[in-house]
């Protein structure tokens, strides 16, 4: 062959025989970096936090919403970190959560991970306190 091949690039995570092209290579490698957000006042999850690692700084609550409000698919994973002593997890009314000992990150570097179960159905668990 002389010159250059093109190709389509193929859908993330499509594991076929295909060839992977430069394009599909760079999407797969930036899928390993978590997005991080930080956040410095009480604060109700949204559909960017989805895969994400979001940050509290301050004795404030990360409130996980209800179905109805922010859509999530069923597997969507949310880690979550303090970087002060304080931060708890809330639940809407209506969640069933799963979760022990309690709803407070233990201490400041403290983490956990949210991960959704069922439409309104979510487990935390991590470095937890009552």
């Amino acid at each position: 062959l002389n010159g250059s091949v093109y190709t389509t690039t193929q859908a993330f995570g499509n594991n076929s025989t295909l060839l992977a092209t430069t394009a599909f290579v760079q999407a797969a490698v930036s899928a390993e970096n978590i997005n991080t957000t930080a956040k410095t006042a009480a604060y109700t999850l949204a559909t960017t936090d989805a895969n994400t690692l979001v940050q509290m700084n301050g004795a404030y609550a990360f409130t996980v919403p209800l179905n109805s409000s922010v859509s999530y698919p069923v597997g969507t994973q949310i880690n979550l970190v303090a970087l002060t002593a304080g931060v708890t997890v809330a639940f809407t009314s209506g969640i069933t959560a799963y979760y022990t000992p309690g709803l407070k990150l233990r201490a400041a570097g403290s983490m956990a991970t949210l991960v959704k179960l069922g439409t309104d159905t979510w487990v935390l668990t991590g470095d937890l306190a009552a």
